[in-house]
């Protein structure tokens, strides 16, 4: 590419280490690029699309506010900047996450530690495509535009086109699929997704479209199958896992549930977000104390939180049948908070349910006393003295 044509591209650097910010950008001096901005997070990056007339994204995956999938995404759905290209930079260690959206959404990628020759291929590689009069580049790029407006009827016509046109690439077939699944016609997918693995084994995102649509059919064995194959591909991805043990579950395997639940934790280290995913899936299994346990260990240690989990899970033991275990997290939460207001008609509710009426009585009464307008509590505390009104049999 000659240089009078790299001067008149705007590259758009987006990455929250100040080193690796200057490292690209000397690179891209080094290679003929003098139009280069940058911005620290993915909100940042949005800014400078908006404001200036950017030509290409290099933006890092793990970022703090906008990180690069969620910056990604931003850009896709807008009408405007739907087909900006974008390279996204990431680590092995994000490999698993960040598969999701290669083959779909990235037009390339970069794995550190990046060097300028490897740089320099994949932008060649976005400028050729660029300046290509390909039909099937074309009939790809107006299927995806009609995608993002949400215009499925015209996406298919164009992406049945670009199959015709290219019929042993894997894309078109993903994305005939893709819209075959957003309008129900669940068997259709199915074809579309397998052809475009027989074309291309490790099309991930084709993997898990046939893993949902067989999770929609309710059949779990075919499900774990394509998820097995799914983490193959994408060994680090917590959501997988988590599908994993949902199957399982819905088939009575708890042990391969909570093999799968492990293995989640793991993955989700000490990140938040995927802690309390994990977390979540424990709950839903009826796996308490793992619940319990984690959440402990890995969330912030804020009362309230607490005081609203421990509920939760008493709540949640208790539609499990297991009354004694939603005694003792209600009482555990009113150890923390003893004028907890939900908490205390909670435990009165199971006490009332399980008979025992002068323990709910009292539990019903100290939830008048802190909170004399809780009409939940009135209720209760009617149909308690009717209760106790009764004669004995």
């Amino acid at each position: 590419m000659s240089h009078n044509k790299k001067n008149q591209q705007r590259i758009l650097v987006v990455d929250d280490n100040l080193a690796m910010r200057k490292m690209l950008e000397s690179m891209l001096t080094s290679l003929g690029y003098q139009d280069i901005c940058s911005a620290i997070d993915g909100e940042g990056g949005w800014e400078k699309i908006v404001e200036g007339d950017i030509d290409i994204v290099i933006s890092d995956y793990v970022m703090p506010r906008l990180d690069g999938l969620q910056f990604l995404h931003r850009i896709r759905s807008s009408k405007e900047f739907f087909d900006l290209p974008f390279i996204m930079i990431t680590g092995a260690d994000n490999w698993g996450d960040f598969i999701n959206t290669v083959q779909a959404e990235v037009d390339n990628y970069l794995i550190k530690p990046v060097s300028a020759d490897r740089l320099e291929e994949v932008l060649n590689q976005i400028h050729y495509q660029q300046k290509s009069t390909s039909p099937y580049l074309k009939a790809i790029h107006a299927g995806k535009h009609c995608y993002i407006l949400k215009e499925r009827a015209k996406a298919f016509k164009h992406f049945l086109l670009a199959q015709a046109i290219e019929p042993t690439l894997a894309k078109p077939y993903y994305y005939l699929g893709q819209i075959s699944k957003e309008n129900g016609r669940s068997a259709d997918a199915a074809k579309f997704f397998k052809k475009c693995l027989e074309i291309e084994s490790n099309y991930i995102n084709a993997i898990v479209g046939l893993a949902e649509i067989y999770s929609q059919e309710n059949d779990y064995p075919q499900m774990i199958t394509y998820l097995h194959r799914a983490v193959e591909v994408a060994p680090k991805n917590i959501d997988l896992y988590l599908d994993l043990a949902r199957a399982s579950y819905m088939l009575g395997d708890l042990v391969n549930t909570r093999k799968f639940l492990k293995k989640s934790s793991k993955i989700a280290k000490s990140n938040r977000e995927y802690v309390a995913k994990v977390v979540d899936a424990y709950v839903e299994s009826g796996m308490f104390d793992e619940a319990d346990y984690l959440f402990g260990t890995k969330m912030p240690d804020d009362d309230n939180e607490t005081v609203i989990f421990w509920n939760r899970l008493g709540l949640k033991a208790k539609e499990f049948g297991n009354f004694q275990k939603s005694k003792y997290f209600y009482l555990s939460a009113l150890k923390l908070r003893p004028q907890a207001k939900e908490v205390n008609l909670n435990i009165a509710i199971l006490l009332y349910e399980q008979g025992d009426y002068d323990s709910s009585m009292a539990y019903t009464s100290k939830a008048l006393r802190l909170h004399p307008d809780y009409d939940d509590a009135k209720e209760l505390l009617r149909s308690l003295r009717r209760k106790m009104e009764q004669p004995s049999p």
